[in-house]
């Protein structure tokens, strides 16, 4: 695969180096308290930590099995857990009990989306289901088999709900959720791992194993207008800067690269010869403080801050 020339304009300095899990880390969520964060994975833990202080992490909860996806529903006060057996932990942040499980997939959960004007939570599986939910009584919307591929990730955009499929496929359902069209964008069999809407609403980005990020116009159909090769393997997050000016990728190559949004040039690169990941980065988070948040499967939470 080709590889990507770049050139280091923008500095990261590692400020904080956080241990504790003892397994792969798969999902990091923003807390409800600023300079903080949840993540989970291998070890069955949800774990909140402080990005600055040297404070001993806090539990929030232990559950039965490892966990893929994590969400934060600030609304409601909630933090939600998707976990590799197919089921969806429902946590009350402010007495870290849980008040639901849902369960309807047999699979793991890649992923989860709250849509906030329906009060709705979209549940992807390997298993290749979909489920959607009613968050004021946790009851069952409608369950429905989308592929007999996995489903890796799905967001929404004009009442149209996009996922990331395993083999290669973007499918885009209506909001009776029936598939109305298809991008068959990145490499036959490679699995679409994260999607994003730019900023500017001008483009549907999406990172896959194929190890590129591909550009589709939303004001085209869902046109393919751009396709990089990112990274030397799977690419799993993609992460817009607060201000929109820049994005970040990051990949199972063990690195992760902060990108021009406007030229799409690489401007930093990280990886274990300058302090990053020995291993799969699976997880990123962006605050708006300039603090960068990368994890994998090293087992560490790496806390990165822009030089000025």
């Amino acid at each position: 695969m080709a590889v990507f020339l770049y050139l280091s304009i923008m500095k990261l300095n590692k400020i904080n180096d956080l241990l504790g899990h003892e397994g792969a880390i798969y999902a990091l969520e923003e807390s409800f308290e600023a300079n903080k964060c949840y993540s989970t994975g291998f070890d069955n833990m949800v774990v909140e930590w402080d990005l600055i202080e040297k404070t001993n992490p806090i539990a929030i909860a232990k559950l039965p099995s490892k966990a893929f996806s994590i969400l934060k529903i600030e609304s409601l006060n909630l933090l939600l857990v998707g976990t590799a057996q197919g089921g969806v932990h429902v946590i009350d942040i402010t007495t870290k009990t849980e008040i639901k499980f849902l369960l309807v997939q047999t699979d793991m959960i890649f992923d989860l989306l709250y849509i906030e004007n329906k009060n709705q939570l979209i549940v992807v599986s390997a298993d290749g289901s979909l489920s959607v939910w009613n968050c004021e009584n946790w009851t069952l919307i409608v369950q429905k088999n989308i592929t007999t591929n996995k489903l890796r990730a799905c967001i929404e955009f004009n009442n149209e709900l996009l996922i990331g499929c395993e083999d290669g496929i973007i499918r885009i359902l209506d909001d009776n959720f029936n598939e109305i069209n298809r991008i068959e964008t990145h490499d036959s069999g490679f699995g679409v791992n994260t999607l994003i809407i730019s900023p500017s609403e001008k483009y549907l980005i999406s990172g896959s194993r194929d190890g590129h990020i591909n550009f589709h116009s939303l004001e085209d159909n869902y046109k393919l207008v751009k396709r990089i090769p990112a990274h030397n393997f799977a690419v799993y997050d993609i992460k817009f800067s607060p201000n929109h000016t820049k994005f970040i990728t990051v990949s199972r190559d063990k690195s992760f690269k902060v990108w021009n949004a406007k030229t799409l040039e690489v401007i930093s690169k990280i990886d274990y010869k300058v302090g990053g990941h020995k291993a799969s980065v699976n997880a990123v988070l962006w605050f708006a403080n300039n603090i960068i948040v990368t994890t994998g499967d090293d087992r560490s939470i790496k806390v990165w801050e822009i030089a000025k």
